[in-house]
Order: structure tokens, then C-alpha cells, then sequence
């Protein structure tokens, strides 16, 4: 007879379990989330908005944080920009050279 692999499971209330054991496994169905038991707490591993998709389309709110090079290679990227900054900000070269880049493929 086969094996049998139980995950636990929240069927009623949105949110993260209060504790899993290292290593053990947790998922919300009220939020399609899934949850891991790690030695300093319980950390969220997947399900709807917990990751970025690599090929679909996706709408990616609030603030995101990027280190590194970010490559976007033949995508297209639609950069949105609150009209709410009435700030006195100077933006410098490479600053406008940056986007530039983002929003016409490099050409400035």
C-alpha cells in the first residue's frame, strides 16, 4: 500500500497558523496560501499573490524593493507614477537616463 502525505489544513479563517513544527507543512484554503514550519517561525511559501509568476501577467502592488540588476529582457514594462509628488526633487542623469531606459527600450 502506498504511502499517504497529509498536509494541515485551515478550512474556515484567513491567515498563517500560529506555530508548524520545523519542517512541517500548513495550507489555508480560505486563502489558497501554503505555509512552512521553519526553526524561527512559520513562513509563507506559495499560493495566489505570495509569488511573482514567471509567465503570466500579474499586477504587482505596493512598495517592492529590487537589489541587483533587474532584467527584463523583450518584455514590455508600464511604469505608473503617482501625480501626487509635488515635491521639489532634482533628478539626476542617470536617474532620467534609468527610466528612459525602462519606458523606450533604451533609447535616450
Amino acid at each position: 500500500m502506498a504511502n499517504k502525505i497529509q498536509i494541515k489544513r485551515r478550512l474556515t479563517d484567513a491567515g498563517a497558523p500560529t506555530s508548524l513544527d520545523n519542517g512541517e507543512l500548513a495550507y489555508n484554503e480560505v486563502t489558497d496560501k501554503l505555509y512552512y514550519g521553519s526553526a524561527t517561525g512559520v513562513v509563507e511559501i506559495g499560493g495566489q499573490g505570495s509569488l511573482i509568476t514567471l509567465n503570466t501577467s500579474q499586477t504587482i502592488t505596493e512598495a517592492k524593493t529590487f537589489t541587483g540588476t533587474v532584467d527584463l529582457g523583450s518584455s514590455a514594462i508600464t511604469v505608473t507614477q503617482p501625480r501626487t509628488d509635488s515635491s521639489t526633487k532634482v533628478a539626476n542623469a542617470a536617474f532620467v537616463q534609468d527610466v528612459a531606459s525602462l519606458l523606450d527600450g533604451g533609447a535616450f
